[in-house]
């Protein structure tokens, strides 16, 4: 007869361990096949364990991942060397390789696992598809930066790029091109701000066409562009605005007819006051405006340098007093000027006599 209570009881309680095992294993198994994002267990930078949601994302079966060693099947060809899970502690973005050759953007975070004793078992890395989110972001910023009608830049962005480009180095130059489409007013109510705008997107379209990539061309009104020319002097901003006038004019609007554009230029040496600099192209559109609309008129800073006007040939000197002036509307003429022309005599008249009688009243 032999006591086997003691190996009985440790049978048992293998038995329990094992099942407690299985149960965490289960329970494991079944928490990473409801996670959304993929996982993959690496020792030594082989990949030992994935679960459904990184086959999903990568189109690889487990059978094509598990065993795999740098290069990974997911990682593009140009990143066949270091990279993700050689060992990294942290979160960071990347590209991923789908099986059908797409790419897309993942974020994966790689967190290292210790077993009981402490020593490091391998890394546990987490990815997620960020593509849809980096879209969303993108799309906001351009909205942020972009005019909603036209497409082109908005005034924040040409404001930037202004304050940019007049803090230049010394002896180079910086000009403004305003310009405002002519009689746009008697377009949005003869034929309804639809048509209105469909010739706002129409002009952005022509001016993009003559504008360079890396100009600035942007809507910073209702029916008033400007253009950023960095490095240009006055005779080449002349050019880009005679061009740019020629553009719109060159072909009738559908539905509208043909459409004249008025620019203003404002000219200067930097550094210069990008808000001066605005100020003179605002000012000197005001005055194309003013003096018939459908030419340019261009002002250079500093204040008595004089400018130039044309109206498609000739062109006219400006005297430089009048750059220094503040832009203001010119006050409506009153159709009683002449009767209070007349009455002046008659009360002088009045008033002397007034004076008379008091005199010699006292």
């Amino acid at each position: 007869v032999q006591d086997i209570d003691d190996r009985k009881r440790a049978e048992r309680r293998l038995v329990e361990i094992e099942a407690e095992v299985r149960q965490e294993r289960d329970r494991a198994r079944t928490i990473l096949a409801a996670m959304h994002e993929g996982y993959a267990l690496t020792v030594m930078d082989e990949i030992v364990d994935v679960n459904d949601a990184l086959c999903e994302m990568t189109g690889l079966r487990r059978q094509e991942l598990i065993g795999c060693r740098p290069p990974y099947p997911f990682w593009p060809a140009e990143r066949a060397r270091g990279g993700v899970f050689a060992g990294s502690d942290g979160t960071l973005e990347t590209v991923f390789t789908r099986a059908d050759g797409t790419r897309f953007d993942a974020e994966v975070t790689t967190k290292p696992a210790f077993g009981a004793d402490g020593t490091l078992i391998g890394f546990v890395n987490t990815m997620r598809d960020v593509s849809l989110r980096n879209r969303q972001r993108r799309e906001l910023e351009r909205r942020a930066r972009t005019d909603s009608l036209t497409g082109l830049a908005n005034r924040y962005v040409f404001d930037e790029e202004l304050e940019r480009a007049t803090l230049g180095r010394g002896g180079e130059t910086a000009a403004i091109v305003l310009f405002d489409l002519d009689r746009f007013k008697q377009i949005n109510d003869a034929y309804g701000h639809p048509v209105g705008d469909a010739v706002l997107v129409e002009v952005a379209a022509r001016l993009s066409r003559i504008a360079r990539e890396s100009e600035v061309l942007a809507r910073v009104g209702g029916e008033e562009f400007a253009w950023l020319l960095s490095g240009c002097d006055e005779a080449g901003a002349e050019v880009a605005a005679e061009r740019a006038r020629a553009e719109i004019a060159s072909a009738p609007f559908e539905g509208v007819g043909s459409l004249t554009l008025s620019a203003g230029i404002g000219v200067s040496c930097t550094p210069c006051n990008p808000a001066r600099l605005y100020a003179l192209a605002d000012r000197a559109l005001y005055d194309a405006k003013r003096s018939g609309r459908n030419r340019t008129r261009c002002y250079r800073d500093p204040a008595g340098a004089g400018g130039t006007e044309s109206t498609g040939g000739s062109v006219a000197s400006v005297p430089p007093a009048s750059v220094a002036e503040p832009r203001r509307i010119p006050k409506k003429a009153t159709t009683k000027a002449p009767a209070i022309a007349t009455a002046m005599p008659i009360a002088t008249t009045l008033v002397a006599d007034a004076k008379s009688t008091l005199c010699a009243w006292t």
